[in-house]
Formats: structure tokens, sequence, C-alpha cells
């Protein structure tokens, strides 16, 4: 690929999207966006990207031990998977089952059409405002009208079914959104409850960037930075509100190798073997503390502390780990 002035241009925004997507945001969906940025392969002999899913089912089997599992917005899990490619039609299939492998992981199933839709829609903002067409109504009537055509599950019926009546639902919303700004002239933000359609708005709103600044759900914060970073053209260097840059000097450096390592899957610049291994989390019980090691999932990692912990009436043994990718803690239940 020649780097044209328009080519860097654009590498800039992904890098600048990706690490914004981690500016106050808790640990949960801090560590599910790296997941999903370790899993991302490009495949040289197809010459499209995948997704490791025996990677991702350790990667969640450890991510058990160590998080909360919050019910917090989880679209940004999908982020490097959109930034990697170059349409929605070259992952389609890898975006299909991931969703899957993420609400099943978390235990909502029922919203894996609603994610889908979600992604589509996420994907289609993000190509826009990377090449400069950032007006809201054009976005939300491209959209709509693309959407009237997506149909990925056509070869299965009953998911079809299921697909489709999620599907009008969502067209609907996007018909009352476009005619409230279009129609109705408003000026306010027109809530649909649809977390990538309410964020999208919040952008161009600064009442609604103050509150979703803010929000609670980080899922739905760590959307909002990413969006706002691709309308307002931020930089890291200039933005002052980046909550990362108050972190040290390797997490920064870490989070910008990251968005770098992105660009070289995008561009098919970095070959990654695909995951063999197995690993257990259960493993680390037998480490001493300041025992240094490697782990097929968290690669060199230290054991900085072991203790036991007293939570309404469970005990806990809680291990402290640190590596490249920041401070882990896993927790395990004890019996008896």
């Amino acid at each position: 690929m020649s780097l044209t002035k328009e080519n860097y241009k654009i590498d800039e925004k992904i890098k600048r999207a990706y690490i914004s997507s981690f500016n106050n945001v808790s640990d949960e969906v801090y560590y599910l966006i790296l997941i999903a940025s370790k899993i991302v392969r490009y495949d040289f002999e197809k010459k499209l990207i995948k997704a490791d899913i025996k990677r991702l089912y350790d990667e969640f089997v450890y991510f058990k031990y160590y998080s909360e599992m919050s019910k917090d917005y989880l679209l940004n899990f999908f982020m490097p998977i959109i930034l990697v490619n170059r349409n929605f039609e070259a992952y389609e299939e890898v975006a299909k089952e991931l969703a899957e492998k993420l609400c099943r992981f978390y235990g909502i199933e029922g919203e894996k059409y609603k994610y889908i839709l979600d992604i589509y829609c996420y994907d289609s903002i993000v190509r826009n405002m990377l090449i400069e067409k950032k007006d809201m109504l054009d976005n939300l009537k491209k959209i709509k009208d693309a959407l009237i055509e997506f149909n990925p599950y056509r070869d299965n019926k009953i998911q079809n079914l299921k697909f489709q009546i999620e599907k009008i639902k969502y067209i609907e919303v996007l018909h009352k959104l476009i005619d409230s700004y279009e129609i109705e002239e408003k000026n306010s933000l027109y809530t649909t409850g649809i977390g990538i359609l309410d964020v999208f708005q919040a952008i161009y709103s600064q009442d609604a960037c103050m509150e979703y600044s803010q929000k609670e759900d980080d899922g739905l914060r760590s959307l909002y930075y990413v969006l706002l970073s691709l309308l307002e053209d931020k930089t890291e260097e200039n933005s002052e509100d980046l909550d990362y840059k108050k972190k040290s000097n390797s997490y920064r450096k870490f989070i910008q190798d990251m968005a770098e390592h992105i660009l070289k899957i995008r561009y098919g610049r970095v070959k990654i073997s695909p995951y063999i291994k197995k690993a257990s989390p259960k493993a680390f019980l037998e480490k001493e503390v300041g025992e240094e090691f490697f782990d097929p999932i968290l690669n060199m990692a230290r054991l900085e502390s072991r203790e036991i912990l007293q939570e309404a009436g469970q005990k806990k043994i809680e291990i402290k780990l640190s590596s490249k990718t920041g401070i882990y803690k896993f927790q395990y239940k004890l019996l008896g």
C-alpha cells in the first residue's frame, strides 16, 4: 500500500479512535477491548482478517477469574475488528460468531441480534467519519437504507426470522430518529434506547457530551470517546481529557503500541501464529510471590501478592499478577 496523504490521515484517525476507547473506563471494558485486539489475525493465504476463537475461549476462561462481569454496553468489544477491516462484508461472518460468543459468555443470548445490528450501524458510522462524511443525518439515512437489504442469516430460517423481527424494530427507531431532526427540527437529543444511536447523537450535542463523559456505563462512555475523537479530530497530544494520559509511561506506551499493532493487522504487515496452547488460571495457585513466569495468555507475568479474603461469608484467595497488559486480580473461591 502506498502511503498517500489521505491514507496517512485515515491511519492517524484509526489510532486516535483506538486510543480514545480506553479513556476513563473500568478494568472490565479495558480488558475486553484488549482481548478483542489480541484475537484478530490476518490470514495471508485468504487475504482476510479472522478471529482466533481458540484463543478467545481461553481469554474468556481467564476473564471469569479477574472480571466482575457487569452488564455494561459491550459494543466496543467489536471496535478492533471494525478498525482492522476495510468494509463490513469482509468480516460479517466473524462479527456474527463473535456476537454469539460474547452474548453466550455474558448470558445474554437474546441480545445477539441486537448486537449484530449495532455492529453494522457502528461500522457504517466509523467508515463515514473516517472519510470526512460527518453529517449526522446523512449517516443515519445511509444506515437506514442499507439495513433494509442487510440479511446476515439468509441461510437459516429460524435465525433469520428472529433477526428480521429485531431489524424491523431497529428501522422503525431510525425512521423516528431521522424525522425528529429533519421534519420536526428538534435540537434536543431523541433518546432511542439503542446505545450506538444515542451516543452518535450525543457527540453533536454539547449538553449530551457532558452527560456521556460522566456515564456510569463504562461501555457507553468508551464508545462515546471513540466517536468524539473521530468527529473532533482530537489527537492524544492535544487532548486534555484523555484519562490514560494520567497513567504511567509504560501504560501509555503499551496502548500506543497496540494502536500501531491494529494498523499492522489492517494492512497485513504482521504474521501472528494461531493459538494452539491450553492455559488455566488455576496454575497461578502454584506460583510463589515474586515469581516471574511465562503464561500463554498473559505472556511474561509476575505474581505480586496472594491473600485470603472474606466476602459475604465466602472465603476467597486473591492473587495479583502484573504483566505488560496491566494488573490482574484473580479470585478463587475456597470450599468449606
